[in-house]
Order: C-alpha cells, then structure tokens, then sequence
C-alpha cells in the first residue's frame, strides 16, 4: 500500500499564519521544524513583554528570555514591569536579561518596592542606552534616582507619583528630584514629558530658575500637580508649543479652601512680574500654540501673551469672579473651545462668560465651541431665552466656525445621567432610529412624550419649544462671516432626549463659488436609544 504523500505548506504562508495567531498557538507551530522555532520566538517577542501576575507567571517568561543563550533578548521592543516586593530569584534572573536588552525602546516601570528589596536592580535599569519611552507609576526616590542616572537619551517621559506622596515633603523639597533636573541627560533629545502629582514646594525654583535648556521639548503636561510654578518651566522648557493641565473633580476649588486664596494671588502675580521682567528678552513660550485645562489653572499660570488655541473647563463658581476676562484678555485666541460639564446654564449666565464673549480681545477670535450642560438647578430657568441672549452675545464676532452644544444632564433628578461625553460608556448604546426634516413633521407617535408638558419644569418645557432651526438662522444672519458649524440642542430627557442639529455649511453661488457672505442651514433629528 503506497503512502498518502504529507501535504507541505510554504513556508511564507506558515510565517503568516504564525504572525496572527494568538501566543499559544504561536507555541505549538514553534515545535513543528527549527526554522518556525525561531521565527515564532521573534513574532511572540514582537508584542510588549509584561511581568505583572503571578511570580509563576513572571518567572516562566524570564526563563523563556533566557534561553538559546539570552539571544532572545534582541528581539525585546517593550518591557513593562509592575511588581511590589520582587522575589529573589525573579530580580537575580532580570539583572542578568536587562544588559541584554540592546534594541529596548519603551520601558514602563512600577518598581519603587522592587528596588528597595533588591537595590542590584537600581543600576541595572539605568544602564539602559536605547530606550526612548520612560514610563513611571508610583514613583518615589528610587524610581526618580533611576530615571535621574539612566543612559538612554529619552524622547518622551511620563512620571507619575503615588497619590499619598504629599506626606513626604523631603521629596517634594529636593531639587535634584524636579523633572527638570531629572531629566537634564536627556535635555536635547526630549521632546514630550508628563508629570503627574507633584508638589511646588521648594521657593528656590521660582528665585533661581534652572540653568539647563530642553531646547527640543515641544508637550508638557502636567497632571494632579498642586499649585504648579511655570517660571521653571518657560526657563527650562523656552520653544514648548502645547501646554496641558489635567486636574481630577476632586481637586480643591479657589472658593471652597480660602486658606489658598492669597498663596494663589501671590503666585499668579509672581508669575506675571516675572514674565514682565524677561520683556527686555525673548518672550517666555511665545511659540506657545495650544493650553489645555482649567480656565482657574491658566489663570492661576498667568501666561502673559497670546495664546493660538485654547481647550478650556470651567466651573464659574470654582475661580476667581473674572478669571475668564483676564485669561482671553492675555491670550487673545484664534480658537477657543469651552465646556461647562456639569455647570449649571444659570452659573454660566451669572458669571462673566457673556462679558468675556463681547470683550475687544476676542477681535482674533475665528473658531468657538461650546458646551453647555443644563442640571436640577436650572429647572426654573427660562432656557430659550437664556440661549437667544447667548446669540446675541455671539453676534459681534467675526467666527468663521461655530459649535454650539447643549445637553440635559439632569434637569429631572430621577433620570440616572450617562455621561454620553465618554465615548466607552456610550459607544455600545447610541443607534440613529429616526432621521427627519424640519420641513417635514415626524409621523405621529415617532417624536416620544412620556411625559406631559403640564407636569415638565419650566426649563423642560421651554428647551422642549426650543426652536433650533430658527436659532441657527438667526446666528448665520447675525454673524455674516459665518461659514460652518453646528448646534446641537438635547431636548428633555424626559421628552425623548432627541438631538436637535442644525447644521451650517458654505452656501453656494449660482457660478458655483462659495459664498463667504452666508451659510446654509440644514435640520436633523436624532433620538438615541437607551
């Protein structure tokens, strides 16, 4: 009887199939033949490294590295550490693999337990001379000391400090331990550093700026980081073109701890005497192009000059009564974007949004979003109204893009609110159901109304009436150079929580030129399903 002759696949192919396929299966083509054993150590090495689990785990995969006589080592893009105390044996395996690491780009680290137990793993990492990513997670002195000696000239950084490191002063009070210093080895080559939780608390930094330069350092975001003192900084840092300020809700605001309020004048006007003193020079962060955060946290910074774009949060009732003013009288932007989560719409109409809005220093002003939330708290607010004063307010403005939001996140209490911003809650949920003209009314019974106008609130009912086409036409017309841009109008969750859209795009002329003097409008309503 003749043999079935075995079918044999090419070897490309059994590569391909290799490179898809989860690490398991990896493993058990690698036992096939010599050639797709090495091939598949490559393809499983590929993807970052992890020791994190259980030391059974991590050790399985350190002894995988150490085989073939550490050559897979080469292959390592990625190693990413997260472990408490380190177990002996696991920390001696790891200092003899980490030499042997020569193509590491990216190193993410949660070892400020480990190195204290096992202080060999300290200048181990710090041999290090091809990584480019730095990332640190609850770092404290070991950590900042090893980032501070390590021999890769890094790219980006990313540093985060355990939350409860504010009851360690010594920490906060060394110089050598700011990211400025910490960093100084690779000062020409970084151009992206995150700093996340630290305190300024040592006075020398504002009186006796750093010397050295990150002429290349373009991003700076800072994260949870108290009362943050940017002169070091504009020293430091002098051609930055993105500032970012990210602070949680639990953050202390300017009203509620009155024991702030004059460290916080005194910084800002720190800041801005020694902005003024540098005039003579070059302008601190004059290739400043975009801030991100709070409008209280960029007050507080007291950025002196002109600022492109503008990405703010604000909380009126959280800062200082004109703190909006004195931001965009400073920084006079081309693009501002403001949203207003969670703030009531009577908040926003008492505060000095609407005087800031028709202020000569928003005469630059081309590109404006808006956010507007309406909460339990404006149930007896006239919300029509509230919106038309806000398009007058518009009106002098010379914007060639507009947004326009405005969403009920809790006018009926009873509802339990999604935050629909946070597109992993929302993603799942939101189907269209129903698209419709405003020309043309829903067939009856498509538009929901579980609820009768009788028993709405007065701002339900009035955002309910709200007309938003007429509305967007009425803003195309008072602002003549209006070219794009949309207003999307929630009507009351207890009414549907359709979306109401008017959009704004370029008219066109009967030659077929777009016509700069007026746009056209067009209306859709989308209802999402719960």
């Amino acid at each position: 009887m003749r043999a079935v002759p075995q079918s044999k696949l090419n070897e490309d192919v059994l590569l391909l199939i290799l490179s898809v396929s989860p690490p398991k299966t990896v493993t058990s083509i690698m036992a096939t033949c010599r050639c797709l054993y090495h091939e598949g150590v490559k393809i499983i090495l590929q993807d970052p490294i992890r020791l994190e689990g259980s030391e059974t785990t991590i050790l399985s995969l350190l002894l995988f590295l150490r085989a073939e006589d550490f050559s897979r080592c080469s292959y390592v893009r990625m190693l990413c550490v997260d472990m408490g105390p380190m177990p002996g044996d696991i920390a001696g395996i790891l200092v003899d693999l980490l030499p042997r690491l020569t193509r590491l780009e990216r190193l993410e680290l949660a070892v400020e337990e480990s190195i204290k137990s096992y202080p060999d793993l300290l200048p181990a990492f710090a041999a290090l001379q091809t990584v480019k990513t730095l990332v640190l997670v609850n770092t404290g002195e070991r950590s900042l000391n090893l980032a501070r000696t390590l021999q890769s000239r890094l790219t980006s950084a990313y540093i985060y400090l355990p939350i409860n490191h504010r009851t360690n002063p010594s920490l906060m009070a060394n110089k050598g331990f700011h990211p400025i210093y910490v960093f100084q080895r690779s000062a020409y080559a970084l151009t992206a550093l995150t700093f996340g939780l630290w305190c300024e608390v040592n006075p020398d930094m504002m009186y006796n700026p750093p010397t050295v330069i990150y002429p290349n350092l373009r991003t700076l975001t800072l994260v949870n980081n108290a009362l943050p003192i940017p002169i070091p900084y504009m020293q430091a840092y002098p051609n930055l073109t993105h500032l970012h300020l990210s602070v949680d809700s639990e953050a202390p605001s300017y009203h509620d701890d009155l024991s702030l309020r004059p460290t916080i004048m005194f910084q800002r006007q720190q800041n801005l005497a020694w902005q003024d003193n540098q005039q003579g020079d070059a302008v601190p962060w004059e290739r400043l192009g975009v801030f991100t955060g709070r409008v209280f946290d960029l007050w507080m910074l007291g950025i002196a000059h002109h600022i492109p774009r503008l990405v703010l949060e604000d909380a009126p009732a959280a800062r200082p009564n004109r703190a909006l003013i004195e931001v965009l009288e400073y920084a006079c932007p081309e693009q501002l974007t403001i949203s207003f989560r969670g703030v009531p719409l009577l908040e926003v109409m008492n505060s000095d949004f609407l005087e800031a809005l028709c202020s000569t220093d928003m005469s630059r002003l081309k590109n404006l979003k808006l956010e507007l939330h309406l909460t339990v708290y404006d149930c007896e607010l006239d919300v029509g109204h509230a919106l038309s004063i806000i398009g007058d307010a518009l009106a002098p403005l010379e914007l060639s893009h507009l947004e326009i939001t405005v969403r009920d996140v809790g006018l009926y209490p009873d509802i339990q609110f999604r935050d629909e911003s946070n597109p992993l809650a929302m993603a799942p949920t939101v189907t269209i159901v129903h698209l419709c003209s405003r020309t043309v009314p829903p067939a009856p019974g498509t538009r929901p109304h579980p609820v009768s106008h009788l028993l709405l609130s007065r701002a339900e009912r009035t955002l309910d009436d709200f007309d938003v086409q007429v509305f967007a036409t009425r803003l195309v017309k008072s602002v003549p150079t209006l070219r794009s841009g949309s207003v999307a109008i929630q009507r009351p969750r207890r009414c549907g929580g359709w979306d109401r859209v008017a959009t704004v795009s370029p008219s066109k002329s009967q030659i077929g030129e777009p016509n700069a003097e007026q746009g056209r409008v067009t209306y859709k309503e989308l209802r999402r399903e719960a």
